[in-house]
């Protein structure tokens, strides 16, 4: 479920009765467990059990979240592989985010293989959820590594060098490289591709300009550079993957009359 909030929006305590995701796709916000108060940022997951009263507060920009409900049954078949954490927590990593924006863009196909894909993304995500119960307080990227992430990952299209960045955190370029592979496992670069395809499928289902014109606004060097790196992600080429966004709402549209 993909829902937004306007900015200064509050909501009163309330509770929900499944589990769920609550991936960040942007803006920011707060939500608070009686005097626990989580702070969630874009690119966050926030997993939430059953029955949590909690409140929220958005903060001065709209923010977007995607909701991913679990059902008891898909709780128990993931706890049987390993211990799940039963208190709100906000993922450490890159990767809950990156599956679940992955989730987000399988469920928007609605082809003869996305429920395959759903399905084994599924699994991932509980893969790591039971990961993240194990984790300790020494698994934590150092503080400079998490602000560096969140810059990075608002601004994946500026113009960034590796040497700048490390100059910016204070820290020797080969060790940046070396502790966002270990901690984010993958290298920066990466990321920063990854994040610049995940921005192009929104701005591709939003029909927001041409691809050439969303390629060359994402920092490509041309629509070629950016189909090679969209399909290596996304499995499709921009022009399929549009094509296809356009089939399902000529569908949904159909069926509505």
């Amino acid at each position: 479920m993909h829902v937004r909030y306007a900015p200064g929006v509050r909501l009163a305590p309330h509770a929900h009765e499944k589990a769920c995701f609550v991936w960040i796709q942007s803006g920011a916000y707060a939500e608070a467990f009686g005097p626990r108060v989580l702070q969630l940022r874009a690119r966050q997951v926030l997993f939430r059990p059953s029955g949590e009263e909690h409140s929220d507060h958005f903060f001065s920009a709209e923010t977007a979240c995607v909701i991913i409900e679990v059902s008891e049954n898909w709780l128990n078949l993931i706890g049987d592989c390993g211990r799940v954490r039963d208190d709100p927590f906000v993922g450490r990593g890159c990767q809950m985010s990156r599956l679940a924006g992955d989730l987000y863009v399988q469920a928007q196909l609605k082809d003869t293989a996305a429920p395959l894909a759903l399905e084994g993304l599924s699994y991932a995500l509980g893969a790591e959820l039971i990961r993240e119960s194990l984790c300790k307080e020494t698994d934590y990227p150092p503080r400079w590594l998490r602000k560096l992430h969140d810059q990075v990952s608002e601004s994946p299209c500026a113009t960034l060098t590796l040497r700048d960045l490390a100059s910016s955190a204070g820290v020797h370029p080969v060790h940046l490289s070396r502790q966002f592979r270990r901690y984010y496992g993958e290298p920066l670069w990466e990321f920063l591709r990854r994040r610049r395809v995940e921005i192009g499928a929104q701005r591709i289902m939003s029909e927001r300009g041409t691809l050439c014109e969303i390629a060359h606004g994402l920092g490509f060097s041309d629509q070629a550079h950016f189909t090679r790196t969209f399909k290596r992600f996304m499995g499709l080429t921009p022009s399929e993957f549009r094509h296809r966004q356009r089939g399902t709402r000529s569908r949904v549209a159909f069926r509505g009359r």
